[in-house]
């Protein structure tokens, strides 16, 4: 009945309720490395986009609850006491499946440090990145964008409509980097090397940006790490792939960079800066793109305060 994130494991809702956001794959073991279970981004992404205080009960207690159960109703409903009394910042997290994994691990520490910060309900959509535009090329195969991804900017409105957040994250960048295709029969394009594209992503991370201030008093966007796709449970492909070159989100922080520039109360994070200084990306993020459900919780040690000193400097508090 609960989800085994960290965060979910207090703030799963009713509609999450019966998802297991980590599921396990079997796979072969290696002397070097533990296999690292697969996580279910859908899942994650509707129990961390419905946590927090807007968060729906978990199940009534229809008399067949077992004691644990029992007890972990209690506690969510405690929970959410606790969360809805804080007077700390509320933070809320937007962008793809990275942003939902990263932004598991820093709910799950705002609860456990509520005179500091909040949990808020953001927004993250798997799949997508900033256009939602035809198709992309991944590791040389065209795909359509998945359909869901239109709108999401509505939904990133609606989000921070709905409460009162303080700080919002965005995280993108890892769907940015693939050659993309803004018009049907048209080139594709990559960034830092296409100025279409380039511009295109600079006018959706203005139009973001402009949405989440008009709500929030700060808006933070994370320079997102190289990305090491085909990478498994920590061993990296024999062949390297194009859109993982780095000087691909290289340019793509660039444009977060100057997104920023542009915008009053945004600011950028160097989570890039950060894991590059870490001993074994392998093992911070095995498919070499997503933190998982353990190593979140260490980004959230670093990251957690360093959100809360950036909406101090920028708040002027």
């Amino acid at each position: 009945r609960w989800g085994r994130c960290p965060a979910a494991r207090r703030l799963l809702p009713a509609g999450a309720a019966g998802m297991a956001v980590v599921a396990v794959v079997v796979v072969g073991l290696t002397a070097s490395r533990t296999v690292v279970p697969a996580t279910d981004y859908e899942a994650a992404a509707q129990a961390l986009s419905t946590s927090g205080v807007g968060g729906a009960p978990p199940p009534e207690d229809d008399g067949e609850l077992t004691a644990e159960e029992a007890a972990a109703r209690e506690e969510w409903f405690a929970l959410q006491e606790r969360i809805a009394a804080s007077t700390a910042p509320r933070v809320g997290f937007f962008g793809d499946s990275t942003a939902t994994m990263t932004g598991f691990g820093v709910s799950d520490w705002a609860t456990e440090h509520l005179d500091l910060l909040a949990p808020g309900t953001g927004q993250t959509d798997i799949g997508c990145g900033l256009v939602t535009e035809v198709a992309r090329r991944v590791d040389g195969d065209v795909s359509p964008i998945n359909d869901n991804c239109a709108g999401w900017l509505d939904r990133w409105r609606a989000a921070v409509e709905s409460q009162d957040l303080q700080i919002a994250v965005v995280q993108l960048g890892p769907w940015d980097v693939h050659d993309t295709q803004l018009d049907p029969g048209g080139p594709f394009l990559v960034v830092g090397e296409d100025p279409e594209i380039d511009a295109r992503y600079a006018e959706a991370l203005d139009e973001a940006i402009g949405v989440l201030e008009a709500h929030v008093d700060t808006v933070v966007l994370l320079a997102s790490p190289d990305v090491v796709f085909g990478r498994v449970d920590g061993r990296d492909p024999p062949r390297a792939r194009e859109e993982s070159d780095p000087a691909r989100m290289a340019a793509f922080r660039a444009l977060l960079t100057d997104a920023a520039a542009r915008h009053e109360r945004t600011e950028v994070l160097d989570l890039a800066g950060w894991v590059a200084a870490q001993p074994d990306d392998g093992e911070l993020r095995p498919d070499g793109v997503h933190f998982t459900e353990e190593t979140t919780a260490t980004v959230a040690e670093w990251l957690a305060p360093a959100l809360l000193e950036v909406h101090r400097t920028a708040s002027g508090r």
